[in-house]
C-alpha cells in the first residue's frame, strides 16, 4: 500500500490492484510496516482510506460469519 499525506492512493497485491488489493491485506493477521522514500504512483483507489476499511472490515466480517456457519452445520 502506498500512502499520500496520510490517505491510501494505491495499493498492490499479486495480481490485485486498488481496493481488492487493500481488502486482501486487511485480512492479515501481522504485518511489518516498511517506510520508502517518496515515489510516483498511480491512483488505484477509488475509495477515501475510511471507505476502505469500513468496507474491508464488513467483507471480513461477512467471511468470518460464512465460516462460523460452515463449522456449525
Amino acid at each position: 500500500m502506498f500512502f499520500t499525506d496520510g490517505q491510501i492512493n494505491d495499493a498492490q497485491y499479486g495480481s490485485l490492484k486498488g481496493d481488492e488489493a487493500v481488502y486482501k491485506v486487511i485480512t492479515w493477521t501481522a504485518v511489518i510496516l516498511k517506510s520508502t522514500l517518496p515515489q510516483q504512483h498511480g491512483q488505484t483507489i477509488t475509495r477515501s482510506t475510511q471507505g476502505l476499511l469500513l468496507e474491508g472490515l464488513r467483507l471480513l466480517d461477512e467471511s468470518n460469519r460464512d465460516t462460523e456457519r460452515l463449522l456449525e452445520a
